[in-house]
């Protein structure tokens, strides 16, 4: 027998109250109007005050990380499932428009997200920055990266994002993995586009920490930064040193002669393939180490 909790919720009234339940919020009566249980940005829920005249309806809404919560925004469960939508977005190489991404460009997108995915999407961006719940309902992950990809296209946006699916009782966990795998995303320098973890489990684990981060970190710390360079460039061209040299805008001799001296400081020699993935592993691994520092410092 399937238990009351994990049964298929499909009606949108019986998925707020599943909701509210799961989520140790109050639920709905019989006539009020059905609203997902509220939702605040990276891994934070919050229960709405009580009053013993009037007990508010529970809402949803996503803020975006790190920047002031917007007001709250309600709206009628869509599905029992979503695209957990972490998103930040730039302007494209070819815009005339430099700097932070505004509220205008900012506002364009969620409205052309909505054209795509339906006036169902919950949440709020600033500044080209947020997390969105996108009914999954009907809307495959192809169809979701399409619809990212052409929202960016239409308002002249780079947008970088990553999208975990969840079930209404998991949105909390989802928020937090969709933020990290969109800051390892930008972090590795990542092109446009949405990812999920299909994409970069392999970088996740590299950064998670760990000894073996920390090993795979001093195998490469003798590198000076030109030589770091050198070797982030010569992996991003798969292996060309030609096209390493052209897109450093230096002489095919000094390419090759920074791969030696990469192979003569940490043993490990660029031009096998073995050493090349440890190579690889240990930058990316480096990644994870200063983001650590980086919210060390911060905190």
């Amino acid at each position: 027998m399937v238990s009351e909790r994990s049964a298929p919720v499909r009606d949108p009234r019986h998925a707020a109250d599943a909701a509210a339940g799961l989520l140790e919020l109050p639920s709905h009566e019989p006539d009020s109007e059905h609203v997902c249980p509220e939702f605040h940005g990276p891994a934070e829920f919050h229960r709405p005050a009580e009053s013993d005249a009037v007990r508010p309806e529970p809402t949803i809404t996503v803020a975006a990380p790190d920047r002031p919560r917007p007001a709250a925004t309600a709206a009628t469960v869509a599905s029992d499932t979503y695209h957990v939508l972490a998103l930040r977005a730039r302007h494209a190489a070819n815009s005339a428009e430099t700097g932070a991404v505004g509220d205008r460009p900012t506002v364009l997108l969620l409205d052309e997200l909505r054209n795509r995915c339906g006036a169902g999407i919950v949440g709020d961006l600033a500044l080209g920055a947020g997390t969105v719940l996108v009914p999954a309902t009907g809307l495959g992950d192809a169809d979701l990266d399409a619809a990212v990809a052409a929202a960016g296209r239409a308002t002249g946006l780079a947008v970088l994002a990553a999208a975990v699916r969840a079930d209404l009782a998991d949105l909390r966990t989802a928020d937090k993995h969709a933020n990290e795998l969109l800051e390892l995303a930008d972090a590795l320098g990542r092109d446009a586009g949405t990812y999920r973890f299909d994409d970069l489990a392999l970088e996740y684990q590299l950064t998670r920490p760990g000894w073996a981060r920390d090993r795979l970190t001093a195998s490469i710390a003798p590198l000076r930064p030109e030589l770091t360079a050198t070797l982030d460039q010569y992996l991003r061209h798969n292996g060309d040193a030609v096209a390493t040299a052209r897109a450093m805008n230096l002489p095919h001799v000094s390419v090759t002669a920074h791969l030696g001296d990469i192979a003569r400081l940490t043993g490990l020699e660029p031009l096998v393939p073995a050493d090349l993935w440890r190579l690889h592993s240990a930058l990316i691994a480096r990644t994870g180490s200063r983001r650590g520092d980086e919210r060390a410092h911060a905190g």
